[in-house]
């Protein structure tokens, strides 16, 4: 499979950084974390197709403290991850309520990230200008939502294709802890993974050209996966004749940068294939596989 192309070579140099780095210690060494997690699998690991969880590595947390400009730790939202793939859109709701149900027991706080970070909507002119000048991370806003084609009701959040719950739990061994749960179904996740750590999460790729190749993979690798899971004929043709429309359209830039898309579909028709064999990804374990 793919390189994590991420780069790992961050280590604490302020307080704060140094806070991250004894939060998530504690984190790790936490009884009631693991027990929270063995709850929530316990809940949904037969209701959907793919169960994963991770708390978040020191370095990855620096690094998102940094390229997002935070100046405190508990800025962070997602020093505890979870992440389920679904069948079908149309069980989200039901694993949503199920795990909203859940933590009313467990006396969570909710909140809206974009809300709670005061984030504003941009013109992609202006977020482009403010990318090409500060080459740092960051989220992409209502406008830039819409030209990616993101789905109307999801949370506007990276990575896309996904919703969101965001919330924050006290636990009394370590402290009060950040946790996202991720929802996707099994095209929104394979399209998400394509590119994530190639593009998304490799540092060597300037902002200028990420958000290019973002906007390109997005609408590109989406369709991909939809004819690979679509059952009806004329829908696949669609898809593929928009496939065709975009790189047409876009063919100058598609040439140049060749090398690292062909990287990035090749990954997705490996995703795929690992799917509907039945195959681990990455590691990720699929719950429940097709006979």
């Amino acid at each position: 499979m793919i390189n994590n192309l991420m780069n790992k070579n961050y280590y604490p140099t302020n307080p704060e950084e140094k806070r991250l780095y004894t939060k998530i210690d504690s984190m790790n060494k936490s009884e009631e974390i693991q027990l929270f997690i063995k709850n929530l699998k316990n809940i949904l690991e037969e209701k959907v197709e793919l169960f994963a969880y991770r708390i978040k590595q020191p370095f990855s947390a620096i690094r998102t403290y940094r390229l997002a400009g935070y100046n405190h730790a508990d800025q962070l939202h997602d020093l505890l991850g979870f992440l389920l793939v679904v069948d079908n859109a149309s069980e989200i709701e039901k694993i949503k309520n199920l795990i909203i149900d859940s933590l009313k027991e467990e006396k969570f706080k909710s909140y809206n990230l974009l809300v709670e970070k005061k984030f504003s909507t941009n013109t992609y002119t202006e977020l482009d200008k403010n990318i090409r000048e500060n080459q740092y991370n960051q989220l992409i806003f209502d406008d830039i939502n819409k030209w990616l084609e993101i789905p109307v009701g999801l949370d506007k959040l990276l990575p896309p294709f996904s919703y969101n719950i965001l919330c924050e739990k006290d636990f009394k061994d370590t402290s009060t802890i950040s946790i996202e749960i991720r929802i996707q179904t099994k095209e929104d996740f394979i399209t998400t993974e394509s590119y994530y750590y190639t593009i998304h999460k490799n540092d060597s790729i300037k902002l200028n050209l990420k958000i290019p190749l973002l906007c390109m993979c997005f609408r590109i690798l989406r369709r991909k996966s939809n004819i690979a899971f679509e059952k009806d004929d004329r829908k696949k043709e669609k898809y593929q004749f928009e496939i065709d429309q975009i790189l047409n359209k876009n063919i100058n830039f598609v040439k140049e940068n060749k090398d690292i898309l062909d990287t990035i579909f090749q990954e997705n028709s490996k995703l795929i294939d690992c799917w509907k064999k039945g195959y681990p990804i990455y590691e990720f374990k699929r719950l429940k596989v097709d006979k």
